[in-house]
């Protein structure tokens, strides 16, 4: 990342935008703004145009969102959900990986109110163990249930429940 403040000439502006585009920046933050906090208020409006000028075809470039995959399947449903550890106010399960190469895996907590869906967590696809805290001191038997999000966006069915 390059960034210069206080830069009051348009010119120059510009200037330092196609040097850091030639050296390869990834991002630019060029103001004409001072200390203490030259981020506090917009640029003036011929700074914006020498600088958005100095950009290749005239607009950043922002790609649009790569959409799912069609033809990837839909992940399978986890397996083996186990509670392996529990203590008086959290509880940890472990399962087996779903096939399809999930993306995430989203742990419930069936019938609880809020959040409304039961959702408690979200997990990255090559995580298969976690460790739910700050529930209810004494609780026995809370219900959980894992999910997967394949990679084409849909989650697979739920596991059946496990009480821990």
């Amino acid at each position: 990342m390059a960034s210069r403040y206080n830069v009051t000439d348009p010119g120059t502006a510009a200037d330092m935008a196609k040097l850091a585009k030639e050296r390869g920046a990834g991002l630019i933050d060029i103001t004409d703004g001072n200390q203490p906090n030259p981020y506090n208020t917009i640029p003036a409006e011929n700074f914006m145009q020498s600088l958005i000028g100095a950009i290749s075809g005239g607009k950043p470039n922002v790609a649009d969102p790569s959409p799912w995959p069609e033809a990837e399947p839909r992940s399978t449903q986890p397996s083996g959900l186990t509670v392996t550890a529990s203590d008086y106010s959290s509880i940890s399960l472990k399962w087996d990986a779903a096939g399809r190469n999930p993306v995430a895996y989203k742990v419930y907590l069936p019938g609880v109110v809020f959040p409304a869906d039961g959702e408690v967590a979200r997990l990255p696809g090559y995580m298969v163990c976690v460790t739910i805290g700050n529930l209810a001191s004494g609780d026995n038997g809370i219900p959980f249930q894992i999910v997967a999000i394949g990679r084409d966006g849909k989650d697979s069915s739920r596991t059946p429940t496990v009480n821990g």
